[in-house]
C-alpha cells in the first residue's frame, strides 16, 4: 500500500471532527511516516481537538506520534451548533476512547510547524484538514516556510459548486477566510486543494463501513461506531445513505494511494469582506499559478479504505 511519497515526512495539521478521525486512523493503517499531528479548531476547538487527537492515536497504539494544539480560529456564530449536529458534542460522535493522560507537546502548532520544516525540509509535507489558522501564522513569522517545505494539501474551498456552510463558502476556508487568503497568496513548492466539488462525489455507504466492521478489530469497530453518528447526521439532515469523504480523500491525495488524474492550476482568491459571500473562493486558471486544484483521482476513496484497511489487518 506504500508508495514513494513515504520518503517523505507527514504532518497532520486538522481539528477532529469525525471525518478527520477517519483521515487519520486511514493514515495509520497504511503506516504513514507521521512526525506530528497537530490541531486547530474548527469542528471542535483546538484543545478538543489535540485530545481527540490523542485519544484516536491511543485507539491505534501510536502514541509514539507527537500531538501539539494549534490555534483557535474565528468561526460563525452558527458554527458550534452546525458543528455538534454533525460530529456529536465530543468532535467524535459521543463515542468515548481509551482513557489516559491527554499529553500534548509544550510547543503550540505554529512553532511544530516551524521546528520541523528545519529538521525534514523539502521532505515535510502538510496534510491540512481543517481551517488554515495555523499555517497562516506560520507564514507570518517566515515568509518562505512554503518555499522551505515538501508541500501542502488542503481539504478545503468550493470552486464550481455551493459551500457547505453558506451558498458561498466551504467550512474550513468560512472558518477563517483571512488565513486561507494568506495560504493562497503566499509562495509554496507544492500547494495542493481539494474542494468540495470532489470531496462529495466521493462517498462512504453502509456496505463499504460493513466491510470494515467485519475485520472484527477492537479499534476499527471503535471507529465504525464513531462514523455511525455522522451517519445518521447526514440521513436526518440530508435523507441519504451515504456520507462524504472530504479529509480522507485529501490524505489519500497527499499520500498519492489516489493518484490526480485532472486537475486545474492557477491563482485563488479568497473573500475575506464581511457579508454573504464571505469565504468564497473563486479560480483564475494560470499555467503558472500557485495553486493545484484536484477535479478527478483514479479510484473511489471508499474503496482505499476499505482496501487500505482491510490489508492493515494482515501485517
Amino acid at each position: 500500500m506504500m508508495s514513494d511519497s513515504d520518503s517523505r515526512a507527514f504532518f497532520l495539521d486538522c481539528d477532529p471532527g469525525i471525518d478527520d478521525a477517519l483521515a487519520l486512523a486511514y493514515l495509520l493503517a497504511r503506516r504513514t511516516p507521521i512526525v506530528g499531528v497537530g490541531s486547530v479548531a474548527g469542528n471542535v476547538d483546538a484543545r478538543r481537538g489535540a485530545a481527540n487527537a490523542r485519544r484516536l492515536l491511543r485507539l491505534f497504539g501510536r502514541l509514539d506520534i507527537p500531538v501539539s494544539v494549534g490555534l483557535e480560529a474565528p468561526g460563525d456564530d452558527h458554527a458550534d451548533d452546525a458543528n455538534s449536529s454533525f460530529h456529536g458534542r465530543n468532535g467524535l460522535g459521543g463515542v468515548s476512547l481509551p482513557s489516559g493522560p491527554d499529553d500534548v507537546g509544550e510547543s503550540t502548532t505554529p512553532d511544530t510547524l516551524r521546528r520541523l520544516a528545519r529538521t525534514y525540509g523539502d521532505r515535510l509535507h502538510i496534510i491540512a484538514t481543517g481551517p488554515l489558522t495555523n499555517l497562516a501564522h506560520v507564514l507570518a513569522k517566515e515568509p518562505d516556510f512554503g518555499r522551505r517545505v515538501g508541500g501542502m494539501t488542503v481539504m478545503g474551498g468550493a470552486f464550481s459548486v455551493p459551500g457547505n456552510v453558506t451558498p458561498w463558502a466551504e467550512a474550513n476556508i468560512a472558518s477563517d477566510p483571512a488565513a486561507a487568503a494568506h495560504v493562497v497568496q503566499s509562495d509554496w513548492s507544492r500547494l495542493t486543494f481539494v474542494p468540495i466539488d470532489l470531496t462529495y462525489t466521493h462517498l462512504l455507504n453502509r456496505e463499504d463501513q460493513a466491510a470494515v466492521r467485519d475485520l472484527d478489530r477492537p479499534e476499527l469497530e471503535t471507529l465504525c461506531r464513531i462514523v455511525d453518528f455522522y451517519y445518521d447526521a447526514y440521513q436526518e439532515r440530508f435523507r441519504g445513505q451515504h456520507i462524504p469523504l472530504h479529509d480522507p480523500l485529501a490524505a489519500a491525495i497527499a499520500v498519492e494511494d489516489a493518484r490526480v488524474v485532472a486537475a486545474t492550476r492557477g491563482e485563488v482568491t479568497v473573500r475575506v469582506e464581511h457579508g454573504e459571500r464571505r469565504g468564497q473562493t473563486t479560480a483564475s486558471p494560470d499555467a503558472d499559478g500557485r495553486v493545484t486544484i484536484v477535479s478527478a483521482v483514479d479510484r473511489p476513496c471508499a474503496q482505499i479504505l476499505v482496501d487500505t484497511f482491510t490489508s492493515s489487518r494482515q501485517r
